[in-house]
């Protein structure tokens, strides 16, 4: 009886472990526009189109892990992305890919009105999440918003 309870605990663990955390980027997306920066000046601006932002819906949601909730202020590290991405609701979420002094990047991501990221069921939230994004990611991002 103590092995099951240890086995059932576990499971309840991994399963929640599996589940804790949760980015919130409302879906659908029903507009949004993308500014490119290049040595910290503005390079280019456009709206996304429908296509794109039900590309960018899938994208996100096929990426819902790695999120970590932010507990400092943003970094002034390079922004060569930046994406406004508005709700069905109204509520506008901001998406940063931020470059790394190594090269690599990350997102970060924050939206208004709303939690934009919450873990273990609600009990931690934050208004701003970060998540590592591979260079395979960047160029797959960069495809969907014609920024290549």
């Amino acid at each position: 009886m103590r092995r099951l309870s240890q086995w059932a605990l576990l499971s309840l663990v991994v399963g929640v472990s599996a589940q804790a955390s949760d980015i919130n980027i409302g879906i659908p997306l029903v507009s949004g526009d993308v500014t490119t920066f290049e040595s910290g000046q503005e390079k280019s601006h456009k709206e996304l189109s429908r296509a794109q932002l039900q590309m960018l819906s899938h994208w996100f949601d096929r990426h819902r892990s790695e999120w970590h909730g932010m507990t400092t202020e943003a970094s002034n590290e390079p922004i060569p992305l930046q994406l406004k991405l508005k709700d069905n609701d109204g509520k506008i979420a901001s998406i940063g890919v931020i470059a790394q002094s190594d090269g690599s990047h990350y997102l970060r991501f924050g939206s208004s009105g709303k939690w934009a990221f919450k873990a273990y069921g609600g009990l931690v939230k934050s208004s701003a999440a970060t998540r590592p994004l591979s260079d395979k990611e960047f160029v797959a991002l960069q495809k969907i918003l014609g920024t290549t």
